[in-house]
């Protein structure tokens, strides 16, 4: 009897040091804290020594917290949701993943929340049909007509939200649950690659239907070259030597038509060796380059008539950023290595040996009736240019005796 009446005095301590515990009232307030940090503080605040896994809970997940004389339960709860649970036991807070039972009780004591917003460009403009999404959820919706959305049944405290819009840059923004948020999205030039710009529209890449093929920026920074014709060759599928479509005329211009910022260009010159027009490639700074689109099919005649019939080469231009100044600046530099060849080199006796030796199986300078006149007439055309064939022929010329001949020969070759 007695045994059992310390059991159940145990248990009862237990029960109210418990109860203690969670009805303890905390004020903190901290903001991106990790979670060690949080409970080091509360820690501090209450006694109590926290055990969680590291792997459950990571350290480069951050926290806020703002709460003044609430209960530690509450505490707890707030900061980590429905996902874990956790228990008191000997001065120690044990924290673990929750079961799903458990899960389910949590969720029914906190409801779910909402977040509401508006998303519009840099104009103050509302985007009408953004894509709003919970990241790493299937929650999400799109604004209406005047860039307003709303979403529901949000768990926890903070998520983030990720809006997408076509031609804008993404956006990820943390936003607090039952909090509304303003968002301003940004041109994305860098996405000028999925949408196609045909001369009078420009269009997403789904909804084009003719043929035609993109270059960005990127690509044309990374190849490096400052020739319009060379860049284009090997990413344009059917471009080469300048041609969309091949030859296509006998004596007509067969280049395509280029198109720069909206403005058709011609540059056709006389080209006398074909005896026909040629178009010459506009002058243009490979770096002022946004993007290029090229059309090749029927749909290009009906925006820019026959003219098309070669093909169309629609050129966009870099613009200035609107309300700051930029400046780029780039440079290549290449380095060659350089060496000397010093295999199988010759000397001047070498070289004179061998003009010595041409000269001695030259049939027309050893006829004495020819000799005279065949070695005039080499040095009176510059036939041979180098002093020691010019010598021997002026022996064989009578401009010189042999022994003045033999001694330049023997100055050459020393």
């Amino acid at each position: 009897m007695k045994k059992k009446m310390i059991l159940v005095f145990i248990c009862c301590l237990i029960f109210n040091i418990a109860t203690v515990a969670k009805a303890q009232t905390v004020t903190l307030k901290m903001k991106g804290a990790s979670f060690s940090e949080v409970t080091r503080e509360l820690k501090r605040l209450t006694g109590h020594e926290f055990f969680y896994s590291h792997e459950e809970i990571p350290a480069g997940r951050t926290f806020d917290v703002d709460v003044k004389d609430v209960p530690l339960d509450d505490v707890l709860r707030t900061l980590l949701g429905d996902r874990f649970t956790w228990e008191y036991t000997d001065g120690m807070v044990v924290i673990h993943p929750a079961r799903p039972a458990e899960a389910n009780q949590q969720q029914r004591r906190q409801p779910a929340g909402k977040i509401t917003g508006r998303v519009v460009d840099e104009d103050g403009l509302p985007l009408i049909g953004a894509t709003i999404l919970v990241k790493g959820t299937k929650t999400g919706n799109v604004t209406d007509i005047d860039g307003n959305f709303e979403l529901s049944g949000i768990d926890g405290n903070t998520v983030i939200l990720r809006i997408t819009y076509i031609s804008k840059m993404p956006v990820e923004i943390e936003a607090k649950v039952n909090g509304r948020v303003e968002v301003t999205m940004k041109d994305d030039t860098g996405e000028i690659g999925q949408v196609v710009v045909t001369g009078y529209q420009t269009i997403s890449r789904e909804r084009a239907t003719g043929s035609f093929a993109k270059v960005t920026s990127e690509t044309l920074e990374r190849k490096r070259l400052n020739n319009l014709s060379t860049l284009l060759e090997g990413q344009v599928a059917g471009f080469t030597g300048g041609l969309v479509r091949g030859a296509t005329s006998m004596n007509g211009s067969t280049s395509p038509l280029y198109v720069i910022d909206g403005f058709p260009v011609e540059n056709v010159g006389y080209d006398a060796y074909t005896n026909g027009a040629t178009e010459i490639l506009p002058e243009l700074n490979i770096e002022d380059i946004e993007s290029i689109t090229v059309l090749k099919d029927a749909a290009a005649t009906s925006i820019y008539g026959a003219r098309a019939a070669n093909g169309v080469v629609v050129i966009i231009t870099k613009k200035a950023p609107k309300g700051n100044t930029h400046i780029s600046f780039s440079s290549t530099l290449s380095v060659s290595p350089y060496s000397y060849y010093k295999k199988g080199l010759t000397d001047a006796a070498d070289i004179i040996d061998i003009e010595k030796e041409w000269a001695a199986n030259n049939t027309s300078l050893q006829d004495a009736g020819y000799a005279q006149g065949y070695a005039q007439n080499l040095l009176d055309n510059n036939v041979h240019q180098t002093q020691g064939t010019r010598a021997i022929l002026n022996y064989y010329a009578g401009h010189l005796s042999q022994t003045e001949m033999e001694q330049e020969l023997n100055v050459l070759a020393a």
